[in-house]
């Protein structure tokens, strides 16, 4: 198996890449400073209707800390996700 697909499909690789493991930091950039940022490029760059349901897909995910943070964000601002994909090696 190549190296570097090996260090990253171990469980303790992945382990690091999670919200529980990342700490406080990350998780209060993804609620908060993130947050404006994900908002105002779906509100002005994707130009959809609010009633639309989104569908999202996020490369190089890791453990999908900013897809996730990202699709409860979107629920509680009431936007619809119909699909949303994370992927990494």
């Amino acid at each position: 198996m190549d190296v570097f697909l090996q260090e990253y499909s171990a469980d303790e690789a992945i382990a690091r890449y999670t919200s529980r493991t990342a700490g406080h930091g990350i998780s209060y950039l993804l609620e908060n400073d993130y947050a404006e940022v994900y908002l105002s490029a779906i509100r002005d760059f994707l130009k959809t209707s609010p009633g639309k349901s989104l569908r999202l897909l996020e490369y190089g995910c890791g453990g999908g800390m900013n897809i996730i943070t990202l699709l409860a964000l979107l629920e509680r601002k009431g936007r619809s996700v119909e699909l949303a994909i994370g992927t990494d090696f």
